[in-house]
């Protein structure tokens, strides 16, 4: 929310920089092992322009549509992590004493368990 925010203000903010959305800038000398893959996404320099932009110290408009677009692909990264667990610790815990009992707990051992994982 707060890159989207910051994406959305420094457009609206800066219209006479917005002009220059697209240009390309110099990139620094290249690392000893090339991050590039065939379709032209250089991780490293995603890395640094989304956290240049995060701390402010450069606008959207600087960057070139390439740059643009690997920094949009690291913010739909931190946004949306691949399947992120969304059980309570209740229930991973849960999950992870009736695992160690092997899947099938008597009716006592869930009572305990319950209780066990009801303190946490």
């Amino acid at each position: 929310m707060r890159v989207t925010l910051l994406l959305a203000a420094t457009l609206l903010a800066a219209p006479a920089a917005a002009q220059t959305f697209g240009q390309t800038r110099p990139d620094p000398a290249p690392s000893a092992t090339p991050t590039v893959n065939p379709w032209g996404f250089d991780a490293a320099r995603a890395q640094r322009n989304y956290e240049l932009l995060m701390r402010g110290q450069i606008t959207l408009a600087e960057l070139s549509l390439q740059e643009f677009a690997e920094v949009q692909a690291i913010d739909n990264a931190v946004r949306n992590p691949p399947n992120p667990d969304r059980r309570s610790r209740r229930q991973k815990c849960l999950d992870r004493e009736i695992a160690d009992l092997g899947g099938s707990p008597s009716r006592l051992a869930l009572r305990t368990i319950d209780l066990k994982c009801s303190q946490e």
